[in-house]
């Protein structure tokens, strides 16, 4: 599979979200609300910065069904991938989660601080005494996610905002290919459609 299909489902999905959001919401009410029912979010990863190489590359997890109270969230189910470095094959990550965090509002924006858990894959290219010249780390198995976001606009049928994002393994870091731990943070844009 290309790079340029997940991409392109990734924006349909959240354009259809968007504009199902916005039919949906249009209740008349004049009082600012925020969206409380995410339908489908998405955080798109352009850059990574980690233990081993990072740089540039293509990145996105894709969230269903968030539920957002006034100080408080949880994704059932979140999935992603990120593929960074010069042909797309130095750092490969794919992940499956859920994920809970604490929001905090202020007249600037929404701060939403997270975690998510799961299983996935993290392997990135690096050179250290012991290799010859290119070993991977990382890990697989059990991965936490820890997640800073800043909502800087949101609505009652969508958000916009910034993240950074921690990929954490706490599985296997010496199976396979993978030759000892290893880490990654990806940076980029959040978008996410739904209703108040």
């Amino acid at each position: 599979m290309t790079i340029q299909r997940p991409v392109v489902l990734a924006a349909a999905a959240l354009a259809a979200c968007l504009s199902a959001a916005t039919a949906r919401a249009d209740d008349g009410d004049d009082d600012p609300v925020t969206l409380k029912q995410e339908i489908a979010g998405v955080e798109l990863a352009p850059a990574s910065v980690g233990t081993a190489r990072g740089g540039l590359g293509f990145g996105a997890t894709l969230r269903l069904g968030r539920h957002r109270w006034p100080d408080f969230y949880w994704t059932p189910v979140q999935g992603g991938f990120f593929a960074g470095g010069d042909g797309f094959d130095k750092t490969i990550l794919v992940k499956i989660q859920t994920e809970a965090g604490w929001v905090f509002r202020s007249a600037a924006g929404a701060l939403e601080l997270g975690l998510g858990a799961g299983a996935g894959f993290l392997g990135m290219e690096t050179s250290h005494s012991g290799c010859d010249g290119s070993c991977q780390v990382g890990g697989v198995g059990i991965m936490f996610s820890p997640v800073l976001r800043y909502l800087f606009l949101e609505r009652a049928t969508h958000t916009v905002g910034m993240f950074i994002r921690a990929e954490v393994p706490a599985g296997d870091s010496e199976k396979g290919v993978l030759q000892g731990f290893g880490m990654t943070c990806l940076i980029g844009l959040d978008l996410a459609g739904g209703w108040g």
